[in-house]
């Protein structure tokens, strides 16, 4: 993981979906900011960090209807985004709630980067 940002004492980290379940487990309670085109990987991996750290999940794309009904039993907050700027400030709202943020946008790194530091105001 690499970091992004800090905003409001959240960290914002960029992550790949590979590399986010074997880390998961480090960081406390955390939300995951994920573009749908990586939605599918995750939900065949990812299922174990459900409720362990992960309490929310915000999806960047338009359908959340299969990550809802995959987690429609566990205890977590799934919210849907249009952009990873909009994901990014549904997060920096939880600020109180979630130290840790971890972006899986399909964005590269450096636009990421870019992104969260034009919404730190």
């Amino acid at each position: 993981m690499k970091l992004l940002g800090n905003i409001s004492g959240q960290q914002f980290y960029y992550c790949a979906i590979d590399d986010l379940i074997d880390r998961c487990s480090q960081v406390e309670k955390c939300v995951i900011i994920i573009d749908e085109n990586h939605l599918e990987k995750f939900l065949t991996n990812g299922i174990s960090i459900i409720g362990v750290c992960v309490n929310q999940i915000i999806i960047i794309g338009g359908d959340v209807n299969t990550a809802f009904f995959r987690f429609k039993d566990e205890n977590l907050l799934l919210l849907a985004a249009n952009t990873f700027e909009e994901a990014a400030r549904f997060a920096k709202l939880g600020a109180g709630f979630f130290r840790d943020v971890i972006c899986i946008p399909k964005e590269d790194e450096n636009t990421a980067k870019a992104i969260i530091n034009s919404i730190k105001v």
